[in-house]
């Protein structure tokens, strides 16, 4: 008679590693996804240099003085300029991060940065919500910290290595 054996338990080692290499891949679909207001600053941009024409409705009588031919297009080109580039910057902010975090999880260093990340990923629904939350779930053992603390006061490799005469 043969018994099985368990299933080997994975290390925080793999976990840590598994957790990098999907904040990779959520660091890049970010990227990806915050680069389509892109088209926003496109349709700003055209508005905002005549290149898009808006006809006035009127209600039959004479337009209103205050208001400028040009005004109304080129503060809607403004508005769609300013809010697309803010959008593509905070994405690609937070993309930014999560590679970071990424490299962070790798070296085991910066636990603080990389528990704040793993937060700010839980609201992005559904992926970064599950990558958050297993963040998190790995990074508060208490052994992963005390790994964590342990080579945040190593000093970081250099490369090259130095030369030695």
């Amino acid at each position: 008679m043969s018994t099985a054996l368990p299933p080997p338990v994975p290390s925080q080692d793999d976990n840590l590693r598994l957790l990098s290499i999907f904040y990779y891949i959520f660091a890049v679909i970010t990227a990806l996804c915050g680069s389509v207001p892109i088209i926003h600053v496109a349709i700003g941009f055209m508005a905002l240099v005549g290149g898009v024409s808006t006809p006035m409705i009127s209600s039959g009588g004479p337009a209103p003085q205050s208001i400028a031919a040009g005004a109304v297009p080129a503060l809607f080109g403004l508005f769609f300029m300013v809010i697309g580039c803010g959008l593509v910057l905070l994405a690609y902010t937070f993309a930014y991060f999560l590679f970071k975090t990424a490299g962070c999880l790798t070296m085991k260093r910066r636990w603080t940065m990389c528990v704040v990340v793993a937060a700010f990923a839980c609201t992005q629904f559904p992926f970064g919500t599950i990558l958050g939350i297993f963040t998190l779930i790995i990074l508060t053992k208490p052994e992963v910290r005390a790994e964590f603390d342990r080579n945040d006061q190593a000093p970081l490799p250099t490369y090259p290595p130095p030369l030695t005469a």
